[in-house]
């Protein structure tokens, strides 16, 4: 007996192709796109963020005066100690 494409198998994860911003098969789909925008399939470097670069979403940089431009505009606050992990 085969299952239809796409299908979850009885306690298991789902397999077949991928859909919508995915791209590839299940068990293991690739994110290609955000909201229907391209994603970069380049590797982010520590302390990158992602960032829209007016044709993709890519890793890069964030710069202080950057970070300083957004608190202003969305209240945001920042501090310089560590996080501690999530309970």
């Amino acid at each position: 007996m085969t299952r239809p494409s796409g299908s979850t198998p009885a306690g298991g994860a789902p397999v077949g192709p991928a859909s919508g911003d995915l791209v590839g098969s299940y068990p293991a789909p690739t994110v290609a796109r955000l909201r229907n925008r391209l994603v970069s399939s380049a590797a982010p470097s520590v302390d990158d963020v992602l960032a829209w670069t007016g044709t993709e979403f890519a890793p890069r940089v964030l710069f202080g005066a950057e970070l300083a431009s957004v608190t202003r505009r969305t209240s945001l606050t920042t501090s310089n100690s560590p996080s501690s992990p999530a309970a």
